[in-house]
């Protein structure tokens, strides 16, 4: 399954501002599957809210040490 890794730049959807998220791309595409990045995609032309940092294809325990280490971020954000 391919995927990207987006920084967000700014607080959206939940996320804190430089947390760094996995979304889901069509293949050999930089397309998001979601609306939602999509647009947010287009407007970070504009207002720099998120920025694509890796593309990635990801095995399923892959996905799952990076979910782990995204929560452990966002533990130590809270700070």
């Amino acid at each position: 399954m391919s995927k990207i890794e987006l920084l967000i730049n700014k607080p959206l959807r939940g996320y804190k501002q430089g947390a760094v998220i996995l979304i889901d791309v069509y293949d050999n595409s930089d397309l998001p599957k979601d609306i939602y990045w999509q647009e947010r995609l287009k407007d970070a032309e504009t207002d720099n809210c998120v920025s694509v940092v890796n593309k990635k294809n990801i095995k399923s325990e892959e996905k799952e040490h990076h979910k782990k280490s995204l929560k452990l971020k966002e533990t130590t954000n809270d700070g």
